[in-house]
């Protein structure tokens, strides 16, 4: 039997600033970091299954010209 998949949420974030040409952003993603499968198949005797990604915080940078 393949294991369930999919019928998940997840919660991304991300606000922003941009000043003329520069810009800062501050993101997240999966902020509740959720730990569901994504996608489940059987290969012969193997299972292989995808896993959400965990919480991801960051920053991006710019300028544009």
């Amino acid at each position: 039997l393949s294991p369930e998949a999919g019928d998940y949420g997840t919660l991304d974030l991300k606000a922003g600033v941009q000043i003329e040409q520069f810009y800062i952003e501050a993101f997240g993603r999966n902020i509740t970091n959720e730990d569901d499968l994504v996608w489940a198949g059987v290969f012969i005797n193997d299972t292989s299954v995808n896993r959400l990604r965990p919480r991801t915080i960051g920053v991006n940078v710019g300028y544009q010209f």
